[in-house]
């Protein structure tokens, strides 16, 4: 018998960056940027990005659970470019 499942939406807290910035690094990789392209300092230049945006940008950032399991988030703020940028200079000579 199936049962039927709610996602909750809200707010992701500050303790969540990490998680969000994952989910960021994620993304890149599932549209076919491989990891060889990214700067190892990723998470670092996510993380502070988020707080930058956070303070000047009004980001903001959600998260889905699922039997309370963030299983996908979502962030957005005003456009201020496509960043962070995390690709290493040589990703953009492939272009």
């Amino acid at each position: 018998m199936l049962t039927e499942k709610h996602i909750t939406i809200r707010e992701a807290t500050t303790k969540e960056d990490s998680l969000i910035a994952k989910h960021s690094y994620q993304m890149w990789l599932d549209i076919g940027v491989h990891e060889s392209n990214i700067l190892l300092e990723w998470q670092n230049i996510t993380l502070k990005f988020i707080e930058e945006a956070r303070r000047d940008l009004f980001y903001k950032a959600f998260v889905a659970e699922l039997d309370n399991t963030v299983v996908g988030s979502v962030s957005c703020q005003l456009f201020a470019g496509l960043y962070p940028n995390v690709f290493k200079y040589e990703y953009f000579l492939l272009f």
